[in-house]
């Protein structure tokens, strides 16, 4: 099977599953700000933020680190899966009492606290299981087997959780169901791991408990680091604003992280490929890492620009007047579309090298930029101060991570892989920002055909992009 193919195939795959999964669950924060209020949307966004959070530290770095070494040694699997197991048990209770110890610190309403309870005891320890037996078969490249079993799930629950809502329950109990979900996406991972990998042993292994303690603790930063500065603006904006505001925020962030959520999906489909190319065919690695630059690229600009141009009705039609505010919010975040998608590719490039100290340098240097900026920002500008930290955070991300690709990994043209997409890009940008005094819909079509025309003609993309790489 050959390279791009495979890529081809599971970034569909994992893309489709969530885009499917996001847009499904994108209605209970949907009913819950129309029907409830910013108030429980905010309470609502601010519990959810604090699971992805902890989440890094309850997985314990496993879903990168088992994704990069199942993926070149898939004979590994029950070893690797089996002694993980063994470490997260003991990392879900420790995050468990974190988040315990969080939710006495912070001064957040009763309603909140149980929330937060909800999700320490219940949410957190199935979502890290269930992202455990995840990991294992996106290391398999089966990714269309995740399609089949989360988008069925995911319907029941958020079918269930607004039925539950309407008939007036609390949302502690939509957390339970959330719990329930991840229970059940974990029963289905399991059979279907022993079903089409039958000769998995239940092999305990101090040694082996012990060694992947270790040598996941970068990933344990890297990913504490990470989510921290995805999460940040609303962490702080739940310390230093109302819930309200923070429904306010949460409306247009949700917008946008539906659109940005396709770059980790694509990220992970080409995850398992280069970490294999990088021990058993290096020399493909530099020709494949240009491609997929200009690839990102390509299909990144029209993904920033078609937001920008449909989030103001789009909100309109779904969260009504009252969050009107929240369309400026989503068009700011929509800017950092470009960089975040190249960055997430970086990222990975990185990390299949072999090194995770130098991601976890740049995902440090992100987070303390992004604290700074909400710090500094949020109490000066409010809403819109979160939104510019979010995009400076991200273009820093992005210009750290091409400078270690560049000189750690691989040498790459920039002027191929950098300087005429920017061109590319920039010329559709001005010509939309030209037209859309006039109508918005036309500016998004004759620039995004002027991009692909330029595109073209300064050969960013050609058909060999797709068809042209040698199989690994």
């Amino acid at each position: 099977m050959g390279t791009m193919y495979r890529v081809v195939k599971n970034s569909i795959a994992l893309v489709s599953v969530t885009i499917l999964e996001r847009g499904i669950g994108f209605l209970l924060p949907w009913y819950i700000a129309r029907t409830l209020g910013k108030g429980p949307m905010g309470e609502y966004s601010t519990a959810i933020s604090w699971i992805f959070v902890t989440l890094p530290l309850a997985i314990w770095g496993f879903d990168q680190l088992l994704l990069r070494e199942i993926s070149r040694d898939r004979e590994a699997l029950s070893r690797y899966l089996v002694n993980a197991s063994l470490v997260v048990v003991g990392s879900v209770t420790v995050t468990a009492v974190l988040l315990g110890l969080i939710i006495n610190l912070f001064d957040y309403p009763p309603s909140l606290d149980r929330l937060l309870w909800v999700s320490a005891l219940f949410v957190l320890p199935l979502y890290t299981g269930s992202l455990l037996l995840e990991t294992a078969i996106k290391s398999l490249e089966r990714m269309e087997w995740i399609v089949g079993i989360r988008t069925p799930l995911t319907l029941v629950r958020v079918g269930g959780s607004i039925y539950l809502l309407f008939h007036g329950v609390q949302l502690e109990v939509v957390f339970l169901l959330l719990g329930v979900y991840y229970a059940a996406t974990c029963l289905i991972y399991y059979f279907v791991i022993r079903f089409f990998v039958p000769n998995i042993k239940r092999t305990f292994d101090p040694l082996a408990v012990r060694q992947l303690a270790i040598h996941a603790i970068p990933f344990v930063l890297i990913g504490v680091f990470g989510i921290t500065f995805k999460q940040v603006d609303r962490i702080v904006l739940s310390a230093l604003r109302s819930m309200e505001e923070i429904g306010i925020y949460s409306a247009g962030a949700t917008v946008m992280a539906m659109v940005l959520l396709i770059a980790p999906a694509m990220m992970e489909s080409l995850f398992p490929g280069l970490s294999r190319m990088h021990v058993s065919a290096p020399q493909h690695l530099p020709e494949m890492v240009a491609r997929l630059l200009r690839l990102v690229w390509f299909i990144s600009v029209p993904i920033m620009l078609t937001p920008i141009t449909i989030v103001r009705p789009a909100i309109l039609l779904l969260f009504t007047t009252e969050y009107s505010a929240s369309i400026l919010i989503a068009q700011i975040l929509a800017l950092a579309i470009v960089p975040a998608f190249l960055s997430r590719l970086l990222y990975r490039i990185i990390l299949a090298s072999n090194n995770e100290r130098t991601t976890l340098r740049i995902a440090a240097i992100n987070s303390v930029i992004g604290v700074g900026l909400n710090l500094l920002l949020i109490p000066s500008m409010g809403l819109v101060g979160a939104s510019i930290a979010t995009i400076s955070a991200e273009c820093a991300g992005f210009l750290q991570n091409l400078y270690f690709v560049h000189n750690r990994v691989v040498k790459i043209s920039l002027w191929q892989t950098m300087g005429k997409p920017f061109l590319s890009a920039m010329s559709a940008a001005a010509t939309y920002w030209w037209i859309r005094q006039w109508n918005e819909y036309i500016a998004l079509i004759v620039a995004l055909s002027l991009y692909i025309g330029v595109a073209v003609y300064l050969s960013v993309i050609s058909k060999t992009d797709f068809f042209d790489i040698e199989t690994c």
